[in-house]
Parts: C-alpha cells; sequence; structure tokens
C-alpha cells in the first residue's frame, strides 16, 4: 500500500511540476525570499535597537533579564540570555564588569 501510495504521490509531483511552469509560476526563487528575510531582520534589529539602548548602563546578566522582562525577544523569539547580550553586535558598547566592586 504505501508503495502504491509514494509512486502516485511522485507521478502527481512529476505532471504538475511542468503544469505550474507552463502557468507561468516561478520555483525555487530563493534571492526572492532571502531579500524578505533580511528586510524582515532589518526591521526586527530596527525595533528592538531603542531598547538594547536602554540597557548600555547595565551588566550583560541584568540587561538580559531587563529586555526578557520587557517581553523583547531574539531573533529567533528565544528570552535573552547574558551570552546573548554580550554577542549581539548592537550591543557592543563597554559595559559594567558583575565583578568589580567599585573603588574602595
Amino acid at each position: 500500500m504505501t508503495e502504491f501510495e509514494r509512486d502516485a504521490i511522485s507521478k502527481r509531483t512529476k505532471e504538475a511540476l511542468p503544469a505550474a511552469k507552463a502557468r507561468g509560476v516561478k520555483l525555487g526563487d530563493y534571492e526572492r525570499i532571502a531579500a524578505a528575510k533580511r528586510k524582515a531582520t532589518a526591521a526586527c534589529a530596527e525595533s528592538v535597537q531603542p531598547a538594547i539602548a536602554s540597557t548600555m548602563h547595565l551588566s550583560a546578566l541584568a540587561a538580559a533579564a531587563d529586555l526578557s522582562k520587557r517581553n523583547i525577544t531574539t531573533a529567533t523569539g528565544a528570552r535573552w540570555c547574558a551570552m546573548q547580550v554580550i554577542s549581539d553586535p548592537r550591543s557592543q558598547a563597554p559595559r559594567p564588569d558583575p565583578l568589580s566592586r567599585g573603588a574602595g
């Protein structure tokens, strides 16, 4: 039964591809998809830039906690952690050393 289904799907696909091309459907337009992803990524980065800038006075750990508390996610939709804050090129300004106790 499964071999029959596999063969039937394969046959339908092989028949549908030339028909789609004949209708003018553009198949495999990877450059268009990549351009759309770049545009969406840039828009996301622009929208979180003020939030990231507002955490520059905090340590990486505190900045991650603040961004997560404000429900600002990373590019992949995850919660922030200190390593992501350190690695993010938008937050490359010097951050306070969490181990320093200050002068005195």
